[in-house]
């Protein structure tokens, strides 16, 4: 039972025999936020501007739990007190410059490029001892820490203002993959057509926008929950996986499973889209088809006993693909100065394919 303030909770049940187990958890939780950004522009050039910001989430807690000897639920140990403390830091900086410039009277230009760091630290430490704390139980210290670094840069560029094309790049390394495949390059590309926009449409009576969007990316996946699945490495033995010399436990190292050649998920998505709007209908809407196709897909998956120590393992296997269509409406019922009444109807259908299962 955690309590933020530090006062003490106790915590009571009956079990069926009817004696009374007691529990007296104690804990606190300290935290400290921050967050500074910066807008600099400069005097030479006030087309370019840099940017900065700089955040950080700190919390530190601690606590103790208490299970007396006479507590049912350890009465034939003698009750035991765990002693517990957690340090948990996340960092973030962004650094960026931006370049706008209208190059003529029918051409705007919009530069962006920029770095990335984020960093996840969590340390841990559980110390659980005898009531009379003269033997150690279990100890099970815990350090985790999750890097990602980004280099990114993006390009606008807006023609006449009918036509609009996007350009991005970006170059992103996870600290949870090998050296050799920690980084990953994700581009997409984006073009938007404003056809309302062009003179034979220019002054219609009918539509108010008429625009046409295509578009291209790829995208990266790191976010599995392991911090060092590619690793190999050892770990403290569970309590019921002790070795027993005479009448004394100890806690072993174990080897575990691990994979080296895990990489980054990449996803990727085409689309096609079109928005309208009618002026005398006062109706509006857009229609949109996708298609993604995801590669290298993360997952944890069995593998055969006694070939990687363990009988699960996190691997890139597989591929997915998802195409759908999306249909959007609204319409404008009523429009007074007191009153207005919008109507929205939206339709979807979606395709989702396993296309591949094994990572052969």
């Amino acid at each position: 039972w955690v309590n933020a303030d530090g006062k003490p909770n106790t915590i009571a049940t009956r079990n069926p025999l009817g004696l009374l187990s007691l529990t007296d958890d104690k804990s606190t939780v300290n935290r400290s936020i921050g967050n500074m950004q910066l807008d600099y522009k400069f005097h030479f050039l006030p087309e370019l501007h840099a940017n900065l910001n700089v955040g950080y989430d700190i919390s530190k807690s601690d606590g103790n739990k208490l299970i007396p000897a006479l507590a049912a639920s350890n009465f034939s140990n003698g009750g035991e007190k765990t002693v517990y403390t957690q340090d948990r830091s996340n960092k973030l900086l962004d650094f960026y410059f931006n370049y706008v410039k209208d190059l003529n009277k029918d051409t705007r230009l919009d530069l962006t490029a920029g770095y990335s760091y984020q960093d996840f630290l969590n340390t841990t430490t559980s110390i659980t001892k005898d009531a009379g704390e003269t033997k150690i139980i279990n100890d099970s210290p815990y350090k985790t820490q999750n890097t990602l670094v980004s280099f990114f840069g993006r390009a606008n560029l807006n023609l006449q203002d009918r036509y609009l094309l996007t350009f991005t790049l970006r170059r992103d390394g996870s600290s949870r993959f090998a050296k050799e495949n920690r980084w990953g390059t994700f581009p997409s590309a984006a073009f938007a057509w404003k056809i309302n926009e062009m003179e034979f449409l220019k002054n219609s009576d009918v539509l108010s926008d008429l625009k046409l969007r295509l578009g291209y990316g790829v995208t990266g996946q790191q976010d599995v929950g392991q911090n060092f699945a590619y690793l190999a490495r050892y770990t403290p033995s569970t309590a019921t996986a002790q070795q027993q010399l005479g009448n004394t436990f100890y806690t072993t190292l174990r080897a575990e499973g691990y994979n080296a050649n895990i990489k980054w998920e990449q996803t990727v998505t085409q689309n096609v889209g079109l928005d309208f709007a009618f002026k005398k209908a006062r109706l509006s809407g857009s229609i949109d088809y996708y298609r993604k196709e995801t590669t290298d897909l993360l997952n944890v998956v069995p593998i055969a006993a006694g070939t990687n120590l363990t009988n699960e393992i996190l691997s890139n296997v597989g591929s997915i693909e998802n195409k759908g269509l999306e249909m959007l409406l609204n319409y404008n019922a009523v429009s007074k100065e007191d009153f207005t009444l919008d109507l929205g109807f939206n339709a979807t259908y979606n395709e989702n394919k396993i296309t591949k299962l094994t990572s052969a």
